[in-house]
């Protein structure tokens, strides 16, 4: 599989791009790490909310929003999923020294 610099073209790659990346990789992550701890206690607050529903009404509320927990939940784990492969992919990708242009 050939990289994603060299289907560019750009072989003349800096180490400020490589230090870019690696910034946005750490703040990337850092607020998917935030969101994960946000969605767990999102869950442990609707299911306390659940367990304490006295009519049907908000029961059912409770369930939906469940489930929207849950599906977000995912969306998370698929975002930091590709995230990571995609970021990690190029960022192994980047030369240590980079090839000069004739």
């Amino acid at each position: 599989m050939r990289n994603f610099l060299s289907m560019l073209g750009n072989y003349q790659v800096n180490r400020e791009l490589s230090s870019t990346m690696q910034v946005l990789y750490i703040v990337v992550n850092a607020f998917m790490g935030l969101a994960g701890v946000i969605a767990v206690l999102l869950f442990i607050w609707i299911g306390y909310r659940l367990a304490k529903a006295e009519d049907e009404s908000k029961r059912r509320e409770a369930k939906k929003q469940m489930i929207w927990a849950v599906i977000a939940t995912f969306a998370i784990v698929v975002f930091i999923a590709l995230w990571n492969t995609i970021i990690v992919d190029m960022m192994a990708s980047l030369p240590e020294n980079p090839p000069e242009l004739p």
